[in-house]
């Protein structure tokens, strides 16, 4: 797998090629998950994705606008802020701990809703200061739900931003 992957470390590093393995094997399902995510939702929803990564050719285009970059400190907090549902697919090679990308959207005033992870639940208050789901069926659940519950979205939105400015 590591050969497959072409990732070779110089001998200062202490990695193991089994945990390069599982690294790799790690980025290869996030970006699969990923992409199903991208795949499912874009079939009922209008998507916007600020990304400079190569999509997948047989994604259907119709429900995407691509946006391409968004710059970190000037763009990136306005998207959050004014997307009505920010999603958070934590990397499976986050075994521990919540994903910056939760921090940021939260402290931006987005709504975030993110894959289920221990953390995230013992740190966040489930549908109060952001929403978790735990596979594809929930996750379309709680999208359909949250878009047509705006102002349900909203104040989670803002409980989320208060949590981060109280802790």
């Amino acid at each position: 797998v590591v050969e497959k992957c072409q990732l070779y470390l110089s001998p200062e590093y202490t990695v193991t090629p089994a945990q390069l393995a599982v690294e790799a094997i790690g980025m290869e399902v996030s970006a699969r998950e990923r992409e199903l995510v991208l795949r499912t939702m874009g079939r009922k929803y209008k998507m916007r994705l600020h990304t400079t990564s190569k999509l997948p050719a047989d994604l259907n285009r119709e429900n995407y606008e691509i946006k391409g970059y968004a710059e970190y400190v000037d763009e990136v907090p306005l998207v959050f802020k004014h997307s009505k549902i920010n999603l958070n697919i934590s990397s499976k090679t986050i075994t521990s701990g919540i994903p910056q990308r939760v921090f940021d959207i939260l402290a931006c005033g987005g709504f975030c809703l993110t894959n289920y992870q221990p953390e995230i639940a013992e740190y966040f208050k489930e549908d109060y200061e952001l929403v978790m789901y735990r596979g594809m069926e929930e996750l379309m659940e709680k999208t359909d739900y949250y878009l047509s519950h705006e102002e349900e979205r909203r104040a989670i939105a803002q409980n989320g931003q208060n949590a981060l400015i109280e802790r």
